[in-house]
């Protein structure tokens, strides 16, 4: 019984992460639309914003084999594995790093389409259900 909870939990973990990603995205654009603004036109690119996410992942994961190679429980494959990952993680980090001027300028661009399709909008005038009696 317990050797089947890690793997069931691994899973468990991996599908609710992937859930909640895809919910805010969701709740991002219904909430765009909401206030009647296109969700695909106000999207820009911003550079280099999922590699702090994978930099940090794979520095993590170089510097635990690293750890383990020292502490005297690896072998020489762990020890370049985790080489690998962590100047790969460590590289990523620096590329995000660089690229803040573009992704701040993105998001000021981004900004100014969502508020100046927010001031082209006319309000919008509540409708009253027919089923609802009147004051």
């Amino acid at each position: 019984m317990g050797n089947i909870l890690v793997p069931l939990g691994s899973f468990a973990m991996i599908v609710l992460v992937i859930w909640i990603v895809i919910s805010r995205g969701h709740k991002e654009r219904m909430e765009l639309i909401k206030q009647g603004i296109n969700p695909a036109t106000t999207k820009v690119s911003t550079p280099g914003t999922g590699s702090l996410l994978w930099g940090l992942l794979l520095a993590a994961a170089g510097l635990g084999m690293v750890i383990t190679f020292i502490a005297g429980h690896g072998d020489d494959e762990t020890f370049g594995f985790g080489l690998v990952f962590l100047l790969g993680g460590v590289g990523l980090i620096v590329y995000y790093v660089l690229t803040k001027p573009q992704r701040e300028k993105a998001m000021r661009l981004q900004e100014q389409l969502i508020t100046a399709q927010a001031g082209q909008l006319k309000p919008v005038e509540k409708v009253e259900s027919e089923g609802t009696p009147e004051a």
